[in-house]
């Protein structure tokens, strides 16, 4: 679900930033990334004509478990409705199509003529894999693994070819090779070494679990804010690119990377991704980082109430009388009722504001 973005606007060019102001803007360039994100999966389910719904109904195991609810019982579901790590579990694991059909069409070739333009490559890829040519569970997911099976699914020639051996020149793509026979391995392999959208979209992901860990401290130096600002920028382009939106885009990341944000924006932008990294399994085994992480969640609702209450306390309260009498404790309790309300009110706004534009 999209954070709300806002403050004042942007000017001038982005000086003399403080390590807040730097901090700000990368939880507000992770949540750019998972817009981008959405973006490319509506993109897919357009051009190939998919509702939404229908899309889900069958792929429920990849859906975390509030996510499968709000499937359930809402008729017509958006993406904005999903969380991110749903978001990217969908786009990595479920739209293989998605990205070949960015491999083939982008420069009007055919499945044999990227295999032979990465042969060398991915043969590097066999010879380094180890001993374990079966292609184990535990391997067979890595980007650098293919497995002796996967290898002779992809190519035919000599058996036994050295290093450096000419022997490679004479091993060619099986005749007949057709996508749609690769299963999940072999698919995220393959894209992941030869597909640039697909390796940006992985580059992205993983610049967004460094901002996840990133979104427990309360500053960043300036180093970090460029180095994670130029990745992010750099392979945000591509993606945006495809699914035609990189002008939207591009003017976003420029508004970030100058404005300022309200408090309270800043928080609801941290809240939300302190939140997924409870579904994301990255971070289930580190107990450490996600002790705080419930910390920082604690503090935050913390604040949010203490903000809340001050304002109400300046301002006028209704207090319901019961036969004409003062209930003790009635006050305190509107004010409480009231700042609930008010809080709900603006994490409703800020969890569900979605980008429209036309593509």
């Amino acid at each position: 679900m999209a954070a709300l973005l806002c403050g004042s606007t942007p000017s001038g060019t982005r000086t003399q930033c403080t390590g807040k102001d730097n901090h700000d803007r990368l939880m507000a360039l992770y949540h750019t990334g998972t817009d981008v994100k959405r973006h490319l999966l509506q993109y897919h389910l357009s051009q190939k004509n998919l509702d939404l719904a229908d899309y889900l109904y069958g792929r429920y195991q990849f859906l975390q478990p509030d996510d499968i609810k709000r499937a359930l019982r809402t008729k017509n579901i958006q993406l904005s409705d999903l969380g991110i790590y749903s978001i990217d579990t969908l786009l990595s694991d479920q739209c293989f199509d998605l990205f070949w059909d960015s491999c083939l069409d982008k420069d009007k070739t055919s499945l044999e003529n990227i295999l032979n333009r990465y042969k060398e490559h991915l043969y590097s890829l066999y010879k380094t894999s180890g001993s374990d040519h079966n292609g184990s569970a535990r391997n067979a997911r890595k980007r650098e693994y293919l497995s002796k099976k996967q290898w002779e699914c992809l190519y035919k020639g000599p058996e036994d070819i050295t290093e450096n051996d000419v022997q490679l020149s004479l091993t060619f793509p099986n005749k007949g090779l057709i996508i749609q026979s690769f299963d999940d391995d072999m698919n995220f392999v393959l894209l992941s070494n030869v597909c640039p959208l697909y390796q940006s979209l992985q580059l992205v992901t993983t610049n967004q679990i460094k901002l996840s860990r990133i979104a427990v401290e309360h500053e960043t130096n300036n180093e970090t804010f460029d180095e994670i600002w130029k990745l992010m920028a750099t392979h945000l382009k591509p993606i945006s690119s495809y699914c035609n939106c990189d002008t939207h885009f591009d003017h976003k990341l420029d508004w970030i990377k100058k404005g300022t944000f309200k408090c309270i924006q800043v928080q609801e932008n941290r809240k939300l991704i302190l939140e997924s990294t409870f579904d994301n399994k990255t971070f289930s085994e580190d107990a450490e980082f996600m002790t705080r992480v419930q910390r920082e969640l604690n503090l935050i609702e913390t604040e949010y109430t203490k903000d809340l209450v001050s304002k109400h306390c300046d301002k006028e309260i209704h207090v319901v009388l019961v036969h004409g009498q003062y209930v003790a404790g009635s006050y305190p309790l509107s004010i409480e009722k009231a700042t609930r309300q008010d809080l709900e009110s603006c994490q409703s706004v800020c969890s569900r504001q979605v980008f429209h534009y036309n593509n």
